[in-house]
């Protein structure tokens, strides 16, 4: 197997915080390993901290008794991220650094791979497929705010207890749906959202994607189908309860009214008949 690594600091950045590792030796019970991480950009300390994470991630892989490719991964990116977050606050210097990583090993043909943050991992074979998700933390800002607000809990409290905007939200919310013949549902007791389900006899439905097309389109009120979760039935969907209060009762009067008659078998004569 043939392995090289490249990196290159770009044209904005003075300092390069990206670190690059690669070994086609056995480390613990990895044959070989293959690492990334781009210390985050504009935070200080960012070429120490991608630095720091695969001296951790080495360090934690050699020493390991774990046999299991995947749980010797996982535990090593783990304390990378303790580690990383134990030295940030121990030092103003390194205070908010941060990094992506992202690593693969082969063992038997097989590519394990993990990442932590937006660096990406490709296969490249007649094409281009991007292997690893993405899954994005707060910015800077965010990060910033988050302790502030979880130190004044009396705020976020007070918008759940009656009067406050959350829970006049769901109250608004709930109010209109108990009027709407043919669905039911579990009231939400912590949740932003709420699923309801649907008499699919009464309705005759048998697409929940037909349904959310014909209520966005007769109502411009937009919802997720149930299948888009992965639930086996179309008798399900789920409804965000973020807007005003007076616009989730105005869309869940709506809702009733264009419920109210609806039949899916009528629905898809006129789609196939325009297809």
């Amino acid at each position: 197997m043939k392995t090289f690594s490249i990196t290159d600091v770009g044209m904005v950045r003075q300092v390069n915080q990206d670190y690059v590792y690669m070994t086609d030796n056995p480390l613990g019970p990895l044959p070989n390993l293959f690492v990334v991480a781009d210390g985050m950009g504009g935070h200080q300390a960012g070429d120490y901290a991608s630095k720091y994470t695969v001296e951790v991630l080495k360090r934690e892989l050699e020493n390991t008794s774990e046999q299991d490719v995947e749980r010797a991964l996982v535990s090593a990116i783990k304390t990378a991220n303790r580690e990383i977050i134990k030295k940030a606050s121990e030092d103003p210097h390194l205070k908010g650094m941060g990094t992506t990583v992202v690593l693969a090993t082969i063992v038997n043909q097989m590519m394990y791979f993990a990442n932590v943050g937006d660096s990406r991992l490709y296969l490249i074979n007649q094409g281009i497929v991007q292997l690893t998700s993405l899954r994005l933390c707060a910015n800077t800002l965010g990060q910033i705010v988050i302790p502030a607000a979880l130190d004044d809990m009396e705020t976020p409290m007070s918008m759940v207890r009656p009067g406050g905007r959350i829970y006049e939200q769901r109250e608004a919310t709930i109010r209109e749906l108990e009027k709407i013949d043919g669905l039911s549902f579990v009231k939400n007791n912590s949740a932003f959202y709420i699923f309801p389900k649907m008499d699919v006899d009464k309705f005759h439905i048998t697409d929940d994607k037909q349904f959310a097309s014909d209520l966005l389109h007769e109502t411009n009120i937009l919802l997720v189908p149930g299948s888009g979760f992965d639930w086996h039935r179309p008798d399900h969907f789920r409804l965000v309860m973020l807007p005003q209060a007076e616009v989730l009762s105005d869309a869940m009067k709506r809702m009733g009214e264009f419920l109210d008659g609806y039949d899916q078998r009528k629905s898809f004569k006129i789609e196939r008949k325009s297809a």
